[in-house]
């Protein structure tokens, strides 16, 4: 199985950055810490984003005691897009939501502007980058979830920097690629995979002819972008054994598209072929992504055959784990 520490979007960070300590926006008022859009157990009354609904479903019980989501709307944060939307929670005192933290998505492909004096950190096993404002004392975290970014924010009152960490973890959850309805199958079951898994291999997702989802220690192929920093160009394809079987619970197999040798050495025993005749034993596994097929031959697995139109790839396998840092 390739092991690789998946490469972080370009984000720009510079050497100062001014972010309010209590972001507005049109349906929060922080000025008294209350919210115009102050009935958070109804959910369904919400305004909804365009982007990731699903975040906005935060349940109470995922939330601190005594938190609500207070309120949702078009994100002001330095430099937002139109698509960046922000939801605030805080604690309900009074019968007013006081917005304390704020969640804002973003998509992947738009750039953050973070402070220079950002810190690597964890959030729940995944990377994000956290930083404080000294004036306020307020925290800040910034996590790539690769369908969108999240930008998590301890507004208004110091002590909600505690909750922090356990409202990003929740809206992280949220982020979820969940089995569509109609997609009975075991390997379309999306709530047998880890967070970090179900996060941040969507890219890697094969799809059943019906367009139901495959489930990534099920099989996966992976394409790494060309300015990656290890596997620049380098396709990668892992399946169980036999075809079908976990990878967890069976012995994984990895075949590589490395056009440029990259991963060449004596453990590849055969060479990548990009004109390739299909063998008359192989078969289609059902499995898709976008117009690729997956073609195998249980019976002689030294390649995997990846069919596009007319064109068939066979792509060798590699008998030891590849490994970046």
């Amino acid at each position: 199985m390739l092991e690789h520490v998946i490469s972080r979007r370009r984000i720009r960070r510079r050497a100062a950055v001014v972010i309010p300590v209590c972001v507005s926006f049109a349906l929060v008022s922080c000025g008294d810490g209350s919210s115009r859009d102050a009935d958070p157990a109804v959910a369904s009354d919400q305004p909804r984003g365009p982007l990731f609904a699903d975040v906005e479903q935060l349940t109470p019980a995922s939330l601190p005691d005594g938190w609500r989501r207070c309120s949702g709307g078009p994100a002001t944060l330095e430099g937002a897009g139109s698509e960046w939307w922000s939801q605030t929670f805080g604690p309900v005192v009074d019968g007013a939501c006081s917005p304390q933290i704020t969640v804002t998505q973003l998509p992947p492909d738009d750039e953050f502007s973070a402070p220079s004096a950002t810190l690597d950190g964890k959030l729940g096993r995944w990377d994000v980058l956290q930083w404080t404002d000294p004036g306020s004392g307020s925290r800040y975290l910034f996590t790539w979830a690769f369908e969108q970014n999240l930008v998590i924010e301890s507004c208004c009152d110091t002590a909600a920097g505690e909750h922090l960490e356990a409202v990003g973890k929740q809206a992280l959850v949220g982020l979820r690629q969940r089995t569509p309805p109609g997609c009975t199958a075991p390997e379309s079951d999306l709530s047998r995979e880890d967070l970090i898994t179900n996060l941040s291999g969507w890219r890697s997702r094969l799809y059943d002819v019906d367009g139901c989802p495959v489930r990534l220690d099920i099989a996966g192929m992976q394409t790494f972008p060309d300015d990656d920093h290890c596997f620049p160009g380098v396709r990668a394809v892992t399946i169980g054994t036999p075809l079908g079987a976990s990878t967890s619970g069976s012995a994984p197999r990895s075949y590589y598209r490395d056009p440029d040798g990259l991963l060449y050495d004596e453990t590849l025993t055969s060479r990548l072929d990009l004109d390739a005749d299909r063998p008359a034993t192989a078969t289609d596994t059902g499995y898709r992504q976008r117009d690729r097929a997956l073609w195998f031959d249980e019976a002689d697995d030294g390649f995997v055959y990846v069919v596009d139109g007319d064109r068939t790839e066979a792509w060798p396998r590699r008998n030891d784990p590849v490994y970046c840092a």
